[in-house]
């Protein structure tokens, strides 16, 4: 004869419920901290001091640095950056009334985008092209000609890594490369860091 086990009761299974929840809790969180480290913040750990400055890395490569007038953002690592070339006064630059970045179209796109969010959060930095292109159809064109008292034209050009100042013109020439540790050159000299 079969003997019919009796059915658990709702009671019993609502009991192990709580139980196991909180022990998989527990053990999620286990495995969180051996995942992520016990760090809050392992960035802090990576930071590195360069001339009295705190540059630290981000996940997308770029590197922050936090001076007087907020935080600024850079490509290159501050020890790959070469301030030896830079020797342009900046002097135009702080009595701006306006303030254009142009390019060539289809180049030095990566620099050019850098330099012109750097100085927006600074300055009233507008981007615009040096002749009409690919890119360029919703943009002013402005080149060395259209600078004037209290309007600066910074120019990003292809060609041998150069920094120029011609009146109210800026040059800044390289290849993409070359150009990017410019214009971080560029815009710590401009918030007087120099590494």
């Amino acid at each position: 004869m079969k003997t019919k086990l009796p059915l658990p009761n709702q009671r019993t299974r609502r009991s192990w419920f709580l139980p196991l929840l909180l022990a998989f809790i527990f053990v999620m969180s286990i495995f969180g901290v051996v995942i992520t480290g016990l760090t809050p913040d392992t960035a802090l750990d990576l930071s590195v001091e360069r001339g009295g400055y705190s540059f630290t890395p981000l996940a997308d490569g770029r590197w922050s640095v936090a001076l007087s007038g907020g935080t600024v953002l850079i490509s290159a690592s501050p020890d790959e950056l070469d301030f030896s070339g830079f020797d342009v006064s900046l002097a135009p630059l702080y009595g701006a009334n306006k303030v254009y970045v142009t390019h060539l179209p289809a180049v030095a796109s990566a620099p050019w985008g850098a330099l012109t969010s750097s100085l927006q959060s600074f300055l009233f930095a507008t981007p615009a092209c040096t002749e009409d292109g690919p890119g360029c159809e919703q943009l002013p064109l402005k080149t060395c000609a259209d600078a004037s008292n209290g309007v600066i034209v910074i120019q990003l050009l292809e060609g041998a890594a150069d920094y120029s100042l011609d009146g109210q013109c800026y040059t800044l020439r390289g290849d993409e490369a070359s150009l990017l540790n410019m214009v971080d050159v560029f815009v710590l000299s401009y918030h007087g860091v120099s590494l």
